[in-house]
């Protein structure tokens, strides 16, 4: 469907010959299909374009807004906009274009949220727009605005002879201006001017208000006259009754699902809830002393049903299930409210009574199985099963409720399991019904006092620490309970002498016209200090006695509650002698009996949250806490290399690579990688950030990777070498064979390139080549060496193939070229 859309209406948005409402109009219906990049492409080239600033300002307006949304279902719509609009040269003009612009309020924890679209387009003929989705269209409005402006221009009286020629001249010179530079005046269609304001929800008009001109010039003649608002006028149609008569039929909620099935079946299935509502009535706004008083009489009704499906389709019949659950409201309003503020704020609520029988309220389940043939008829028969019948029985209950008798009946379930609850047929009503008992009517009094300064009630705490509430003994925390209970007692005694706030609301409950006096009557009265530390609460209740009471009810409340002092540091918090928070409640209730509770309350932390305290504090003291500093520090350096080395992935496999986006788990990163295991030449690579997914396909390495055993051979093969050591008097060979031969430090014996010389202490040098490792300390120098280097030596350290004779030779010549170095160097000193 989404396709079908784009099909359909690209071509209006590109043709230029269409009105640019039209087009503007298909745009939106566009964006909302979430179109793919090569069609985005295709409405950017346009918007480049395009001739109508119109049109290009609109479309810039709303990739802009689209492409700023937070809301996830348009996340891969704002990924795909961002890079297209960087690279756009078009700006709209800073003046009165067409634009769009979109809010998206969305909870990820709920899973819920609200898109709000505001768009206004402007037309050829019009300076005002043409169309405004929140409500607002007109069509050749301007000939009614010129029509107000003039008739407020003749109302003006105080405007002399000499302003008026003043302005005449200045009129002639404009005109006679646009003239000379052939400046026409815009087209006027010659239709009649409206204007219209319309709620509409999903495409849907549900409330419409039209405007024309013979409304304008009623409107103007009734309550504008000689310039001025008659207020006399707008105060008697405030204070009229005026009738409403409001209906609505709307589908709160639908969803439709079709899943395909192995058997080519399509299996469909459907949730709805289509509601009407209904209202009926008088309601009047009168304005009394310090207040306004608020009548309302009205026959307010609900009908909704929640259908839930599932079916079968086949050209040939339909087959499924479906359950409706129904909900019927009826309930009569006729309520008369008044607000009064003079010193405090007072609501006076009272509301008629029924004085006829009325069903408030109807429940029902109904399960139907349904077999039909399409081309039919849609007549629909109940067949009642025997065997469900037997499975419920009626149930009608009635119960007095001041005064007026209240019927509860239905089909009460003999044995309650899943199945019967959700697969049985139910019916339940509430009925009202008055007696001779029922009032006419029922008040409500609310009187909130404003909040006062001054002393506070006394603080009530005797008896309060008893053996329970001692601390819990802790290896964390050593404090004395008796120092506790006297910082306690102090903190008290300095509450006591503080000021504070007090404040009280009294609520009054009456039935009016009785034979019987019904009555409720509550009171709450708080008290705080002005640093919140202590908080009273005082609730006391009374009402008229019940049917088989003979005296009045009442109940009465204290609560008291002292948190402690509030540290301002950690160390501060644990040298606080007393930091539990105290609790006191007393209740009284009853009629002829009385009935007394006390609770006492401590709240304390546990033996975990002291742990917790004493190794922060050790973890967060100076050096621990720069230390941790530099840690954060480091970690942020390595994500931003990880960041650009994995940028740096992503562009180099961008030929034979995929990339999704995902929602996966935060700070958790997937890596795989899968080598070919016959030729070692390629590999395949899945890395998963939490937002991507990158996955890299027949990747070819530089460097053949070895199998194991090869690994493991050469690895043994470099392991197991051959060590030549050489001192300054003794050499020790390959072929473990030993000889003496003085090495002066004018001659080194071993030369070497400076090639991974690594220098592994002050004393200690390696160089390691991949099959020969040379090591020395300033004293002796070893050569480790590989079986693969036998007979490829100068022979200095032997031939490493066993044979010791040509190393004695080697030694005589050895001695006998060190012999003619001495003599060269004696007879050069002399």
């Amino acid at each position: 469907m989404p396709r079908k859309i784009q099909n359909i209406l690209m071509p209006i948005y590109k043709n230029r010959m269409e009105h640019p409402e039209i087009r503007m109009a298909a745009l939106i219906k566009i964006m909302h299909t979430l179109p793919r990049q090569p069609l985005l492409v295709q409405i950017v080239g346009s918007m480049e374009r395009e001739p109508n600033q119109q049109v290009a300002a609109f479309t810039y307006h709303m990739l802009t807004t689209i492409a700023q949304s937070t809301n996830p279902c348009y996340r891969r719509l704002s990924v795909e906009i961002e890079p297209l609009l960087s690279m756009t040269l078009f700006k709209p003009e800073q003046r009165l274009v067409s634009s769009f612009f979109h809010k998206p309020l969305f909870s990820e924890e709920m899973l819920t949220g609200v898109n709000i679209d505001f768009a206004t387009i402007f037309g050829k003929n019009s300076v005002l727009p043409k169309e405004i989705m929140m409500g607002f269209s007109q069509q050749n409005i301007e000939p009614l605005v010129n029509r107000i402006v003039s008739k407020l221009y003749k109302m003006e009286k105080d405007s002399t002879v000499v302003r008026g020629r003043r302005v005449q001249q200045s009129l002639n010179l404009l005109k006679e201006l646009a003239r000379k530079m052939n400046i026409r005046v815009r087209e006027s269609d010659s239709k009649k001017p409206y204007a219209m304001i319309y709620f509409r929800y999903k495409d849907m008009d549900y409330a419409v208000v039209p405007v024309d001109e013979k409304i304008v010039d009623d409107m103007f003649e009734k309550y504008i006259k000689n310039g001025k608002i008659e207020k006399s006028d707008i105060d008697r149609l405030l204070n009229r009754k005026p009738e409403f008569n409001f209906h609505q039929a709307a589908f709160f909620y639908e969803t439709s699902r079709k899943i395909p099935t192995t058997l080519g079946i399509p299996v469909a299935i459907t949730s709805k809830i289509p509601t009407v509502f209904s209202a009926q009535g008088h309601l009047s706004l009168e304005k009394i002393s310090s207040g306004f008083r608020v009548k309302v009489q009205a026959q307010p009704s609900l009908a909704t049903t929640h259908i839930s499906q599932m079916r079968l389709w086949t050209p040939l019949f339909e087959q499924g299930v479906k359950i409706l659950h129904s909900l019927e409201m009826q309930i009569p309003v006729d309520v008369k409210i008044d607000v009064v503020y003079r010193t405090h704020l007072e609501i006076a609520y009272v509301m008629g009574a029924p004085q006829e029988q009325r069903t408030l309220l109807r429940f029902s389940t109904q399960p139907v199985a349904f077999f039909r043939f399409p081309h039919e008829n849609k007549n629909e028969y109940t067949i009642t099963l025997p065997q469900w019948e037997k499975m419920s029985r009626d149930v009608m209950k009635s119960y007095t409720l001041a005064g007026m008798n209240m019927i509860v009946r239905g089909n009460w379930m003999n044995e309650w399991n899943i199945e019967n609850v959700l697969l049985g047929e139910y019916l339940y009503e509430i009925v009202v019904e008055p007696t001779k008992n029922t009032p006419k009517e029922y008040s409500a009094r609310l009187v909130v006092e404003q909040i006062e300064s001054g002393r506070i009630d006394k603080p009530q705490f005797e008896n309060l620490f008893e053996k329970k509430f001692e601390t819990e003994e802790s290896e964390y925390d050593h404090n004395n309970e008796g120092e506790r209970r006297a910082n306690f007692h102090k903190m008290v005694r300095d509450i006591e002498l503080s000021q504070g706030y007090n404040h009280r609301m009294t609520l009054k409950l009456e039935a009016i016209g009785s034979e019987i006096e019904r009555y409720a009557q509550m009171e709450l009265r708080t008290s705080c200090n002005r640093d919140i530390q202590y908080c009273k609460l005082v609730v006391d209740v009374r009402r008229s006695p019940l049917d088989n009471e003979n005296r009045e009810w009442t109940f009465n409340s204290a609560l008291q509650l002292v948190l402690p002092e509030t540290p301002r540091t950690i160390k501060e918090l644990k040298n606080q002698k007393h930091r539990e928070v105290q609790g006191l409640v007393g209740t009284k209730w009853g009629g002829e009996e009385k009935n007394e509770m006390i609770v006492k309350m401590q709240v304390e932390q546990n033996n975990e949250q002291k742990k917790w305290l004493q190794h922060a504090e050790k973890e967060l003291r100076g050096i621990p806490a720069y230390e941790l500093l530099i840690k954060a520090a480091r970690l942020n350096q390595i994500k931003a290399v990880c960041s650009a080395y994995f940028d740096i992935i992503k562009g180099y496999t961008f030929w034979y690579s995929q990339i999704e986006k995902v929602s996966n788990k935060k700070h958790h990163i997937f890596a795989q990688l899968t080598i070919d295991p016959i030729s070692r030449r390629f590999l395949n690579m899945i890395v998963e950030t939490p937002e991507e997914r990158l996955v890299v396909q027949n990747l070819r390495i530089p460097r053949i990777i070895l199998p194991s055993i090869a690994r493991k051979a050469l690895r043994e093969s470099i392991s197991e070498k051959a060590v030549c050591d050489v001192k300054s008097t003794k050499i020790s060979t390959f072929d473990n064979l030993l000889y003496r031969a003085p090495i002066t430090n004018c001659y080194s014996v071993i030369s070497l390139s400076r090639l991974n010389i690594e220098k592994l202490s002050e004393h200690l040098i390696r160089v390691k080549l991949s099959e020969l490792e040379v090591r020395f300390d300033g004293y002796t120098t070893k050569v480790l060496m590989s079986g693969r280097m036998q007979n490829k030596q100068c022979g200095l350290c032997g031939h490493y193939d066993g044979d010791v004779s040509l190393i004695i030779s080697l030694i005589i010549t050895l001695l006998l070229f060190i012999i003619i170095l001495i003599v060269l160097n004696v007879s050069e000193e002399k």
